[in-house]
Protein backbone atom coordinates (compact mmCIF):
# COMPACT_ATOMS: atom_id res chain seq x y z
CA UNK A 1 0.00 0.00 0.00
CA UNK A 2 2.67 2.35 0.75
CA UNK A 3 4.63 1.97 -2.48
CA UNK A 4 1.42 2.61 -4.64
CA UNK A 5 0.85 5.78 -2.33
CA UNK A 6 4.44 6.99 -2.96
CA UNK A 7 3.86 6.20 -6.87
CA UNK A 8 0.22 8.05 -6.58
CA UNK A 9 0.48 11.07 -4.30
CA UNK A 10 3.17 13.43 -5.85
CA UNK A 11 1.44 14.70 -8.64
CA UNK A 12 -1.69 15.12 -6.44
CA UNK A 13 0.44 16.84 -3.58
CA UNK A 14 2.14 19.59 -6.62
CA UNK A 15 -1.43 20.13 -7.84
CA UNK A 16 -2.23 20.73 -4.27
CA UNK A 17 0.80 22.96 -3.83
CA UNK A 18 -0.18 25.21 -6.72
CA UNK A 19 -3.81 26.69 -5.26
CA UNK A 20 -2.86 26.11 -1.25
CA UNK A 21 -0.29 26.81 1.24
CA UNK A 22 2.10 24.07 1.81
CA UNK A 23 1.24 23.62 5.40
CA UNK A 24 -2.13 22.80 4.66
CA UNK A 25 -1.41 20.21 1.44
CA UNK A 26 0.68 18.20 4.13
CA UNK A 27 -2.17 18.53 6.45
CA UNK A 28 -4.45 16.99 3.47
CA UNK A 29 -2.51 14.46 2.09
CA UNK A 30 -2.06 13.28 5.62
CA UNK A 31 -5.68 12.98 6.21
CA UNK A 32 -6.31 11.63 2.61
CA UNK A 33 -3.94 8.46 3.24
CA UNK A 34 -5.06 8.13 6.79
CA UNK A 35 -9.25 7.69 5.27
CA UNK A 36 -7.10 5.65 2.45
CA UNK A 37 -5.36 3.11 5.34
CA UNK A 38 -8.52 2.83 7.16
CA UNK A 39 -10.82 1.96 4.60
CA UNK A 40 -8.17 -0.42 3.59
CA UNK A 41 -8.13 -2.20 6.94
CA UNK A 42 -11.58 -2.31 6.62
CA UNK A 43 -12.13 -3.79 3.47
CA UNK A 44 -13.26 -7.55 5.03
CA UNK A 45 -15.52 -5.53 6.88
CA UNK A 46 -17.13 -3.58 4.33
CA UNK A 47 -17.28 -7.14 2.15
CA UNK A 48 -19.05 -8.26 4.84
CA UNK A 49 -21.85 -5.84 5.48
CA UNK A 50 -22.02 -4.96 1.61
CA UNK A 51 -23.07 -9.08 1.86
CA UNK A 52 -25.40 -8.82 4.57
CA UNK A 53 -27.35 -5.88 2.79
CA UNK A 54 -27.22 -7.40 -0.47
CA UNK A 55 -28.77 -10.87 1.15
CA UNK A 56 -31.40 -8.91 2.89
CA UNK A 57 -32.95 -7.21 -0.05
CA UNK A 58 -31.83 -9.95 -3.01
CA UNK A 59 -31.30 -13.44 -1.95
CA UNK A 60 -34.01 -15.68 -3.08
CA UNK A 61 -36.33 -17.64 -0.43
CA UNK A 62 -36.09 -20.70 -3.13
CA UNK A 63 -32.66 -20.98 -2.82
CA UNK A 64 -31.23 -24.48 -1.87
CA UNK A 65 -28.71 -23.29 0.33
CA UNK A 66 -29.85 -20.98 3.31
CA UNK A 67 -28.72 -17.16 3.34
CA UNK A 68 -27.37 -17.69 6.64
CA UNK A 69 -24.67 -20.45 5.05
CA UNK A 70 -24.27 -18.55 1.79
CA UNK A 71 -22.61 -15.36 4.15
CA UNK A 72 -20.44 -18.26 5.49
CA UNK A 73 -19.42 -19.64 2.33
CA UNK A 74 -19.00 -15.74 0.60
CA UNK A 75 -17.09 -14.91 4.32
CA UNK A 76 -15.32 -17.93 3.99
CA UNK A 77 -14.44 -17.48 0.01
CA UNK A 78 -13.08 -13.79 0.71
CA UNK A 79 -11.31 -14.88 3.46
CA UNK A 80 -9.38 -16.81 0.88
CA UNK A 81 -8.61 -14.70 -1.67
CA UNK A 82 -7.52 -12.42 0.42
CA UNK A 83 -4.59 -14.71 1.49
CA UNK A 84 -4.45 -16.24 -1.99
CA UNK A 85 -3.79 -12.36 -3.51
CA UNK A 86 -1.87 -11.37 -0.33
CA UNK A 87 -3.85 -8.88 0.97
CA UNK A 88 -4.26 -10.63 4.15
CA UNK A 89 -0.56 -12.40 5.45
CA UNK A 90 -0.91 -15.96 7.64
CA UNK A 91 0.24 -13.67 10.66
CA UNK A 92 -3.24 -11.91 10.58
CA UNK A 93 -5.21 -14.67 9.65
CA UNK A 94 -4.01 -16.75 12.40
CA UNK A 95 -5.27 -14.05 14.88
CA UNK A 96 -8.66 -13.49 13.03
CA UNK A 97 -9.04 -17.42 13.90
CA UNK A 98 -8.13 -17.33 17.63
CA UNK A 99 -10.43 -14.46 17.92
CA UNK A 100 -13.11 -16.71 15.75
CA UNK A 101 -12.80 -19.65 18.07
CA UNK A 102 -12.90 -17.43 21.11
CA UNK A 103 -16.06 -15.13 19.38
CA UNK A 104 -17.69 -18.88 18.37
CA UNK A 105 -17.34 -19.89 22.23
CA UNK A 106 -19.21 -16.78 23.41
CA UNK A 107 -21.94 -16.91 20.59
CA UNK A 108 -22.79 -19.89 21.71
CA UNK A 109 -22.51 -19.44 25.79
CA UNK A 110 -24.99 -15.92 24.33
CA UNK A 111 -27.23 -16.70 22.08
CA UNK A 112 -28.14 -19.91 24.55
CA UNK A 113 -28.48 -17.34 27.28
CA UNK A 114 -30.93 -15.11 24.88
CA UNK A 115 -28.82 -12.15 24.69
CA UNK A 116 -29.25 -12.31 21.01
CA UNK A 117 -31.14 -14.38 18.80
CA UNK A 118 -31.15 -15.79 14.68
CA UNK A 119 -33.77 -15.26 13.49
CA UNK A 120 -32.92 -17.44 10.09
CA UNK A 121 -32.72 -21.13 9.02
CA UNK A 122 -29.29 -22.59 8.83
CA UNK A 123 -26.83 -25.37 9.00
CA UNK A 124 -24.26 -24.24 9.95
CA UNK A 125 -8.10 -10.09 28.88
CA UNK A 126 -9.56 -13.14 30.53
CA UNK A 127 -11.60 -11.02 33.12
CA UNK A 128 -13.73 -9.40 30.44
CA UNK A 129 -14.28 -12.62 28.46
CA UNK A 130 -15.48 -14.28 31.76
CA UNK A 131 -18.00 -11.68 32.54
CA UNK A 132 -19.19 -12.00 28.90
CA UNK A 133 -20.31 -15.11 29.99
CA UNK A 134 -20.32 -15.24 34.06
CA UNK A 135 -23.01 -12.31 33.87
CA UNK A 136 -25.84 -14.77 32.93
CA UNK A 137 -25.38 -16.64 36.18
CA UNK A 138 -23.96 -14.15 39.27
CA UNK A 139 -23.39 -10.41 39.12
CA UNK A 140 -22.50 -8.33 36.21
CA UNK A 141 -19.01 -6.85 37.03
CA UNK A 142 -18.55 -4.68 33.64
CA UNK A 143 -18.77 -1.23 35.80
CA UNK A 144 -16.06 -2.20 37.67
CA UNK A 145 -14.29 -3.48 34.45
CA UNK A 146 -14.79 -0.07 33.27
CA UNK A 147 -13.18 1.66 36.08
CA UNK A 148 -10.88 -0.82 36.07
CA UNK A 149 -9.48 -0.68 32.51
CA UNK A 150 -10.13 3.17 32.97
CA UNK A 151 -7.39 3.20 36.00
CA UNK A 152 -4.99 1.17 34.29
CA UNK A 153 -4.71 2.70 30.50
CA UNK A 154 -5.42 6.26 31.32
CA UNK A 155 -2.15 7.92 30.60
CA UNK A 156 -1.20 5.14 28.14
CA UNK A 157 -1.15 6.71 24.42
CA UNK A 158 -0.57 4.79 21.23
CA UNK A 159 2.01 6.19 18.88
CA UNK A 160 1.17 5.74 14.85
CA UNK A 161 2.59 6.86 11.96
CA UNK A 162 0.62 7.42 8.58
CA UNK A 163 2.58 9.34 5.94
CA UNK A 164 4.68 12.18 7.12
CA UNK A 165 3.81 12.33 10.70
CA UNK A 166 3.93 10.30 14.12
CA UNK A 167 0.42 11.09 16.09
CA UNK A 168 -0.50 10.31 19.33
CA UNK A 169 -3.64 9.15 20.48
CA UNK A 170 -4.95 8.13 23.90
CA UNK A 171 -5.88 4.54 23.64
CA UNK A 172 -8.85 4.30 25.50
CA UNK A 173 -10.26 6.98 22.71
CA UNK A 174 -8.95 4.48 20.49
CA UNK A 175 -11.34 2.11 22.17
CA UNK A 176 -13.95 3.93 22.30
CA UNK A 177 -13.49 4.79 18.50
CA UNK A 178 -13.42 1.47 17.56
CA UNK A 179 -16.55 0.26 19.55
CA UNK A 180 -18.38 3.21 17.62
CA UNK A 181 -17.42 2.47 14.14
CA UNK A 182 -18.35 -1.70 15.83
CA UNK A 183 -21.57 -0.27 17.00
CA UNK A 184 -22.89 1.51 13.78
CA UNK A 185 -22.05 -1.86 11.59
CA UNK A 186 -23.84 -3.94 14.22
CA UNK A 187 -27.08 -2.00 13.16
CA UNK A 188 -27.21 -2.86 9.89
CA UNK A 189 -26.64 -5.98 10.69
CA UNK A 190 -29.60 -6.19 12.99
CA UNK A 191 -31.30 -3.65 10.23
CA UNK A 192 -30.58 -6.75 7.82
CA UNK A 193 -31.80 -9.83 10.30
CA UNK A 194 -28.46 -11.34 10.73
CA UNK A 195 -29.01 -11.44 14.14
CA UNK A 196 -31.50 -9.65 16.67
CA UNK A 197 -31.14 -8.25 20.46
CA UNK A 198 -34.52 -8.80 22.59
CA UNK A 199 -37.36 -6.39 22.01
CA UNK A 200 -35.95 -6.26 17.87
CA UNK A 201 -38.37 -9.41 16.75
CA UNK A 202 -41.40 -7.54 16.10
CA UNK A 203 -39.89 -4.59 14.76
CA UNK A 204 -35.90 -3.14 14.51
CA UNK A 205 -34.72 -0.03 16.42
CA UNK A 206 -31.44 0.97 17.37
CA UNK A 207 -28.98 -0.74 19.06
CA UNK A 208 -28.97 0.29 22.82
CA UNK A 209 -26.01 2.62 23.43
CA UNK A 210 -25.11 0.23 25.84
CA UNK A 211 -23.71 -2.39 23.39
CA UNK A 212 -21.02 0.44 23.34
CA UNK A 213 -19.60 -0.67 26.84
CA UNK A 214 -19.95 -4.55 25.87
CA UNK A 215 -17.90 -3.71 22.20
CA UNK A 216 -15.23 -1.48 24.42
CA UNK A 217 -14.66 -4.46 26.81
CA UNK A 218 -14.17 -6.70 23.71
CA UNK A 219 -12.06 -4.15 21.81
CA UNK A 220 -9.38 -4.94 24.88
CA UNK A 221 -9.33 -8.99 24.00
CA UNK A 222 -9.17 -8.03 20.70
CA UNK A 223 -6.12 -6.26 21.07
CA UNK A 224 -4.39 -8.60 23.34
CA UNK A 225 -4.90 -11.07 20.34
CA UNK A 226 -3.38 -8.59 18.35
CA UNK A 227 -0.33 -8.39 20.80
CA UNK A 228 0.20 -11.92 20.18
CA UNK A 229 1.63 -11.60 16.77
CA UNK A 230 2.04 -8.08 16.86
CA UNK A 231 3.68 -6.96 20.06
CA UNK A 232 3.71 -3.33 20.61
CA UNK A 233 7.03 -1.53 20.29
CA UNK A 234 8.81 1.44 21.72
CA UNK A 235 8.72 5.20 20.49
CA UNK A 236 11.96 5.93 19.50
CA UNK A 237 13.07 9.58 20.55
CA UNK A 238 13.69 10.35 17.26
CA UNK A 239 10.46 9.56 15.97
CA UNK A 240 8.08 11.24 18.58
CA UNK A 241 8.64 14.91 16.75
CA UNK A 242 6.43 15.75 13.64
CA UNK A 243 8.82 15.31 10.47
Amino acid sequence: MDEILAKALPPIEQRFDTILPTWLTKALIEFLVFGIKQAWACLFGGLLLAGLIATHYFYPESAPLSRYDFLVVYAASTQVIFLITRLERPSEALVILIFHIVGTAMEVFKTDAGSWTYPEDNLLATGIYINFLSHHIIWDVRYALFAFTALIFLRCQVHYRVWRWTHQMPLLVGFFLVSLFIWLAENIATFTQTWLYPGQEAGWHMVSLQKLGSWYLLMIVSWVLVTLIHPPQAVENNETAND
